[in-house]
């Protein structure tokens, strides 16, 4: 095989490889932009006990546009946000799902956590000023809680390291508390095998059945009259 045809068969094939990520990453996001799948999911595979009770109507879709500087624009896949009780103040919890199909492990995502996580801050600051008048430079002014996390549907271990400081350099102890940190939550489809998922009886569960061993799985589960997994009750 030549060379032109050689480069010709590897751009198509990495065509077709993007165009198929990109379709899946079109249907998780429906996962995080339905509250019922995403109340299901919450509760099951947060591993948070303040979203084990949550509810289709506790959620909100703020997926938006976040500036950080003129120069850089953002637009995060789905951000929600989760009513908490406002009769004990609660804050609400943000959660910035990430959606990963590539078998390469994205090693920069903890970087790109922080940039959502920052925009929402700024954008919440806003919204507090606007609706209540507070300002952010006062004592008592809190940011809500974020948690930022990884749907992970790719075939590999995801080999990143979870921590923000690990994309800086290591100056030594003496300087280790000025950087910042965080970390974030990766559930990786292949963790829970299909017997479990199956025996949960919920659309997301059924969901995240590896699309790669039931590539018709949605159709498949329409097909066979299914509708109830996806409803609460």
């Amino acid at each position: 095989m030549n060379n032109s045809k050689t480069e010709y068969c590897t751009k198509t094939k990495a065509k077709t490889d993007s165009s198929t990520f990109q379709n899946e990453d079109v249907n998780s996001k429906c996962i995080f932009q339905n509250p019922v799948l995403c109340a299901q999911f919450l509760r099951n595979y947060s591993g948070l006990p303040q979203l084990r009770n949550v509810q289709p109507e506790d959620i909100e879709n703020v997926s938006l546009r976040y500036h950080i500087f003129d120069e850089v624009e953002l637009n995060s896949d789905t951000v929600v946000r989760i009513r908490q009780n406002p009769e004990k103040d609660e804050l609400p919890i943000y959660i910035v799902p990430l959606i990963d199909h590539k078998s390469r492990v994205d090693h920069n995502v903890a970087m790109q956590l922080l940039l959502y996580m920052v925009c929402i801050w700024k954008d919440w600051e806003k919204e507090m000023k606007n609706k209540y008048g507070m300002n952010c430079h006062n004592k008592d002014f809190r940011y809500p809680f974020i948690l930022p996390l990884v749907y992970y549907e790719g075939k590999g271990t995801w080999t990143a390291d979870f921590h923000l400081s690990s994309r800086l350099p290591d100056m030594g102890e003496s300087l280790k508390k000025y950087i910042p940190d965080f970390s974030y939550q990766v559930v990786r489809i292949r963790d829970y095998p299909n017997q479990d998922l199956l025996e949960k009886g919920d659309g997301m569960s059924l969901l995240m059945i590896p699309f790669w061993q039931t590539p018709l799985r949605v159709p498949l589960m329409l097909s066979l009259k299914l509708p109830k997994v996806f409803a609460e009750g």
